[in-house]
């Protein structure tokens, strides 16, 4: 779950920043973080408000990262608090790496089995993937349409 408050009171902005590569495992809770490129939030954990993850860290499953706290790059931290276990091998960091491109091509499935296949057709003819422009909306209702009639 992602939440963030209309305000911290803090100096932090409250707003969840994802940046790139990131991996965040199920039944995470993100609450007004900062999560920087190339990280992995294990399943169950939640990273509080104020909390930054710095490029590369690793948080371990079922972690708790309290509020305000900052986690260096390239470390691993688990338990609840989190503190402290070892810095990232270069081995997982491009093991995450690989994950976090593993998590990109499964959802390009997915969205290829949700999305009617005319729609992925006729969006991928127009180079629109992902975005659906006026002209495709009406080219797709006239050709379900037609297909409806006969």
């Amino acid at each position: 779950m992602i939440h963030t408050f209309s305000s911290l009171g803090i100096g932090v902005p409250a707003s969840v920043n994802i940046g790139k590569n990131v991996v965040v495992g199920h039944k995470c809770f993100l609450s007004s973080c900062i999560i920087d490129d190339d990280c992995v939030v294990g399943p169950g954990s939640s990273i509080m408000e104020g909390a930054r993850l710095e490029r590369g860290c690793v948080i371990a499953p079922c972690s708790v990262v309290p509020p305000g706290r900052l986690i260096p790059a390239g470390q691993v931290w688990g338990g609840s608090p989190a503190s402290f276990i070892k810095d990232v091998e270069e081995s997982q960091r491009v093991e995450n790496y690989d994950k976090a491109n593993k998590h990109v091509e499964q959802s390009v499935v997915h969205t290829r089995q949700i999305v009617d296949p005319i729609n992925v057709l006729e969006l991928e003819d127009s180079k629109t993937i992902g975005r659906y422009p006026d002209k495709a909306i009406k080219e797709l209702a006239a050709i379900k349409a037609s297909k409806e009639i006969k």
